[in-house]
């Protein structure tokens, strides 16, 4: 029993490697938008998977990627709020002091930045993230 579930831990890992190669990486933006979603719905979630999405929503190019990025995000803390049904065992979750996500830009693209600090902002008001940049330091 403890093989399968390594064996299923680590089939999830390649499944979030190749989902985050393909959204940091594909030159096809639809591919990228699967991707993004993909990363939203698993069930697994790990803390790469949130940075990775973020990181794409901010660097890349097409709105709709971006766009869907900030959705997956939002899935994921949506789907951990989610109360489990009491015949389920108890499912470790976040620590409950706010992720820590610190927003990597060039200066020329602070427009971009900017659009993701407001989208980000509903996870902020929340308490689930703290968001910080350069200029906070």
């Amino acid at each position: 029993m403890l093989v399968a579930l390594k064996s299923d831990q680590r089939g999830i890992e390649l499944a979030i490697d190749t989902l985050c190669v393909l959204l940091l990486e594909d030159s096809v933006p639809q591919v990228r938008c699967s991707a993004a979603l993909a990363l939203g719905k698993l069930e697994q979630v790990q803390l790469q998977v949130i940075q990775v999405l973020c990181y794409a929503a901010l660097t890349d190019l097409d709105t709709a990627v971006r766009s869907q990025c900030i959705l997956s995000i939002a899935q994921i803390y949506q789907r951990l709020e989610q109360p489990t049904p009491a015949t389920s065992p108890p499912v470790t979750t976040m620590n409950t002091s706010p992720l820590s996500v610190f927003i990597s830009y060039a200066h020329a693209d602070e427009a971009l930045k900017d659009e993701l600090v407001m989208h980000l902002a509903t996870l902020k008001r929340q308490g689930k993230i703290k968001a910080w940049q350069d200029r906070d330091i």
